[in-house]
């Protein structure tokens, strides 16, 4: 019998919610065709809301982690459309970060986006591992690991420049991270210092999945990733000038033409709407690593040009001999992951020790102490879909991983729980995950 129960994995909650959710759920008959989602208003900045032309939708039942089970400690970052916190599990005492996002319209899709990018990166040491995604009428939450510090505060420390040997080293665990990136069929299109966390002992964790592009369908081979790019380039003015002929020939299903990225770091071809690839990210790397090298951007702020300046002496030739090409304007002149591995300015560079982390970091990361948080800090959660007959919009966006709900069992343990309190929070995980079944196959 304590086996049987031990075994229970997945999620839950009492048998009061199965009862309730079930007896609602009886008394509901939805249309053979489920209306989708309609939006009370199309400015940006208007709350979304959801017709009540699904009210007849499943009801949702509680999820098996829940935003208010976590205690936010400090503010981590601030932006337009959400926040980062760091908070900590009242369950397990365990800390994570949680990005909450006011549900805006113009915050939906790349939330969403996020949410799948991150599931579909699962895996490698390389990206940030999402433990758990959830949301009410309010905001959507992505719970995530906690890193110490990111390569653009990294950079403040050290006064704007980083040596040539940690640089490289960032670099070339970026190219690696990139690569592993692109075979799950994702484009980035946002490298930079703010996005790239650091670990402990300095090895880099791409963040910000927002603005990435998913390719549906099967992923490319490595070599024909590295031949995924423009056939040729039309003489011209740049930027306006550029014209695109037979455009990625190679792979027609791994191109987009999004405007999509932060101006200083985005390829030319990416700015002006050309049909791009996977190629565009090895740029943004490019301007990273003049950033980190120089303290400025090669184009300005803005991307104001696309005229690449260097001063004299300021860069050893091999460093600017790779920025020159991987910041070459004509897209068909920009070497491969293949090719970049292969340049003389990764001469020291060990990719099988760089692609498993081997290689330590030539220094560690310099991790500032964080600004003082107010003593009582909240956060402004909105009202649960199960505690009433709201449908929920966006069933899918509820996710929690297998790590996630096996760490939290065994935590607990650790923390002090009796056997009876860790078997009561398996069951009730469970529970939830049966009953959710149980009201979809209604």
């Amino acid at each position: 019998m304590f086996n049987f129960f031990y075994q229970l994995s997945v999620s839950i909650s009492p048998l009061q919610m199965l009862w309730e959710a079930c007896f609602h759920r009886g008394r509901l008959h939805p249309p053979e065709h489920p209306t989708s989602p309609s939006y009370a208003s199309l400015d940006e900045e208007a709350p979304l809301l959801v017709s009540s032309e699904v009210s007849h939708a499943p009801i949702c039942v509680a999820p098996a982690v829940r935003p208010e089970d976590f205690r936010p400690i400090r503010l981590i970052s601030e932006g337009v459309s959400g926040k980062v916190y760091l908070v900590q599990d009242t369950f397990t005492e365990e800390v994570y970060a949680m990005k909450v996002i006011r549900k805006r319209l113009h915050t939906l899709t790349r939330i969403i986006n996020e949410k799948d990018a991150l599931c579909k990166a699962a895996g490698p040491p390389w990206f940030l591992s999402l433990e758990a995604s959830m949301h009410d009428d309010s905001n959507f939450y992505l719970l995530t690991a906690l890193y110490p510090t990111d390569l653009q505060s990294d950079l403040h420390s050290r006064g704007g420049r980083i040596p040539v040997a940690l640089a490289r080293f960032y670099t070339a665990e970026l190219i690696c991270a990139l690569e592993a990136l692109h075979a799950r069929g994702i484009i980035h299109r946002d490298i930079k210092p703010a996005n790239v966390l650091l670990t402990d002992d300095g090895h880099v964790v791409l963040a910000d999945f927002g603005m990435a592009k998913l390719f549906l369908g099967p992923t490319l081979s490595p070599l024909d990733r590295g031949h995924c790019r423009a056939e040729t380039l039309a003489t011209g003015t740049i930027p306006v000038g550029i014209k695109l002929h037979q455009p990625y020939a190679h792979c027609p299903n791994n191109v987009t033409h999004e405007k999509m990225g932060t101006l200083a770091y985005a390829a030319p071809e990416v700015r002006f709407g050309f049909p791009y690839s996977y190629g565009v990210d090895f740029w943004s790397v490019g301007v990273l690593l003049y950033v980190i090298l120089t303290g400025r951007f090669p184009f300005g702020a803005l991307g104001e040009h696309f005229s690449l300046r260097f001063e004299p002496g300021e860069l050893d030739e091999g460093a600017q001999a790779l920025l020159e090409q991987v910041l070459d304007v004509n897209p068909t002149n920009r070497p491969n992951v293949h090719e970049l591995k292969s340049h003389h300015f990764f001469a020291s560079i060990d990719w099988d020790a760089i692609a498993t982390r081997a290689q330590p970091a030539p220094f560690a990361p310099r991790i500032l102490a964080p600004p003082p948080s107010p003593k009582t800090l909240r956060i402004s959660l909105g009202t649960p879909y199960y505690t009433s007959l709201t449908p929920d919009p966006f069933p899918h966006f509820t996710f929690t991983s297998s790590r996630f709900r096996q760490s939290r069992f065994e935590l607990a343990g650790a923390a002090g729980r009796t056997l009876a309190e860790q078997l009561f929070e398996r069951i009730r995980m469970w529970c939830i995950s049966a009953t959710s079944r149980l009201c979809c196959a209604w």
